[in-house]
């Protein structure tokens, strides 16, 4: 009988990965050069599948394209055939088999993913993972791997090593994850040192939002193995693989950083020298790293990308939103989320990107945009929009402010007279809050947007939904008094477009 493994005892949080998402690989693929497979009809392989979460949502967006998921857990191999037979996804295949003993069944590959995985096995796993690939990727295909990095993941090794010299103290605490966030908080009150106060505190904060699986396999996992980046490609580099880039962009290009590191830097004339030091830098912790075969030509690609790729700013305009036919102001201020500006006087690139901004909960297509520019303001041609993506929007895609998209999704912002949910976030709503969405990101839902997910089948009417949601709340009334907030059901069917939840 197989040994049960530490997933078996305490299954890992069954989640989507955004950043692993098959057409979004394609899509990085074609601006760094290559020619990856059709994302649409294509083969992919994730190693560490866990609870088949991330394999789940593009299985059944694609059903022309075949999906296989191992993992050594039985416990959460049969949690997701359990998902993948509920939504009769044909296309999606799991199997319980240990990395080391993969052979290749149903390859090549074009698509191989291996998340969350490698870092946290021993060496000769992390080969194993290196060789699948190498004798396992199609010609033009990808790979994502991520890992824990150094030098960001020194500090929080020695907080791992505390935790650990605590639990052999006291063994017989059953509340492993509990007995380290304890610890955290000792720290952070009652260190000596102000660094490793500011650090505890920093990590505390991390961990708040984080299940206890999390503590558990991340943080006190009996293999923790980060790595320099450019060890990681050397090792890489061994199996004939080469280095195509990082999922998040951003931290790969110097002109991020201040003038002076960008200049001093680029002396080096080495990319991965250059992103080493960039992560001595930024003390980075933690990577996703994409690599396809040697010698495969990587350049910029990006003309031929904005052409045919949907477009998503994450930015939003500072000023208030220009309307239908008013004269486009001499410039115009944009702000992200994380506090970067933009500031743009050309009066079509106010017009794309202000049209951009009150649009940016999906990508949209050029030629889409140029009927929303001509619609509003009355100019736009698709070779000045082609032009400001190529200049601008090369900029902004390099700093993590803007998106491009191969496939914008299946989801739509305006839900019709008979909403339908995406099906497999309708699926997960049924046993669990946390779904996953048409921009394959994981949502938090209340016990009432569950629900009334669960009512969107695509044929009732929306007034029968909204007759049968106000029946099921007057019958939770009647069994708790508490519950006598008034809720605006049409407002809550507008937030689950937001949120990418409802299928177009």
């Amino acid at each position: 009988m197989d040994r049960a493994t530490p997933y078996d005892k305490v299954p890992y949080t069954n989640n989507a990965h955004a950043n692993t998402h098959i057409a979004n690989l394609y899509t990085l693929g074609r601006i760094f050069g290559l020619t990856p497979p059709d994302f649409q009809r294509c083969r992919v392989l994730e190693l560490g599948c866990g609870r088949g979460g991330n394999l789940l949502p593009m299985a059944w967006e694609y059903p022309e394209s075949q999906f296989y998921g191992i993992d050594l857990s039985q416990v959460q191999i049969e949690d997701a055939q359990r998902d993948a037979d509920a939504l009769q996804l044909h296309n999606l295949h799991f199997k319980k088999e240990s990395i080391l003993a993969f052979d290749g069944q149903h390859g090549p590959f074009d698509y191989i993913l291996c998340h969350g995985v490698y870092s946290w096995v021993p060496e000769l796993v992390q080969e194993t993972i290196f060789r699948i690939i190498q004798e396992h990727l199609s010609p033009n295909g990808i790979a994502l791997i991520s890992y824990n990095t150094l030098p960001g993941w020194y500090f929080v090794r020695a907080l791992r090593d505390m935790m650990l010299y605590q639990e052999a103290l006291f063994p017989e605490a059953h509340d492993r994850s509990g007995q380290a966030r304890l610890l955290l908080s000792f720290l952070k009150e009652h260190a000596q040192d102000q660094n490793m106060r500011e650090f505890a505190a920093r990590e505390a904060q991390i961990l708040t939002d984080r299940p206890d699986n999390y503590l558990l396999h991340d943080h006190l996992g009996d293999d923790n193995r980060p790595c320099y980046f450019s060890d990681f490609v050397g090792r890489a580099a061994a199996h004939g693989l080469q280095y195509l880039g990082d999922t998040m962009v951003k931290i790969m290009f110097l002109h991020n950083f201040s003038a002076e590191v960008a200049e001093r830097l680029s002396l080096l004339n080495n990319q991965i020298h250059q992103e080493q030091f960039l992560d001595f830098i930024a003390n980075r912790r933690f990577r996703s790293t994409l690599l396809c075969r040697s010698g495969s030509p990587i350049q910029n690609a990006l003309q031929e990308v904005v052409q045919t790729c949907a477009v998503r700013l994450l930015m939003v305009a500072q000023q208030p939103p220009l309307q239908a036919g008013e004269a486009i102001p001499d410039s115009r201020d944009f702000v992200s989320a994380d506090g970067s500006l933009l500031t743009v006087a050309d009066p079509l690139t106010i017009a794309l990107f202000d049209t951009l901004a009150q649009n940016n909960q999906k990508p949209l297509p050029v030629a889409e945009l140029l009927h929303m520019l001509r619609a509003r303001f009355a100019i736009g041609d698709a070779e000045g929009i082609h032009h400001i993506l190529l200049n601008d929007g090369i900029r902004l895609f390099t700093a993590g402010l803007l998106t491009f998209h191969a496939d914008a999704g299946r989801y739509t912002l305006t839900p019709g007279d008979q909403p339908q949910a995406l099906p497999v976030a309708r699926h997960q709503g049924q046993e669990s809050l946390r779904v996953v969405n048409g921009r394959h990101q994981m949502v938090e839902l209340t016990p009432w947007e569950a629900a009334l997910l669960q009512e969107m089948d695509g044929q009732t009417p929306w007034q029968t939904i909204v007759e049968r949601m106000q029946e099921k709340q007057r019958h939770s009334q009647a069994s708790d008094e508490a519950d006598t907030a008034t809720i605006d059901w049409q407002a809550m069917r507008h937030k689950l477009a937001r949120e990418a939840l409802l299928l177009a």
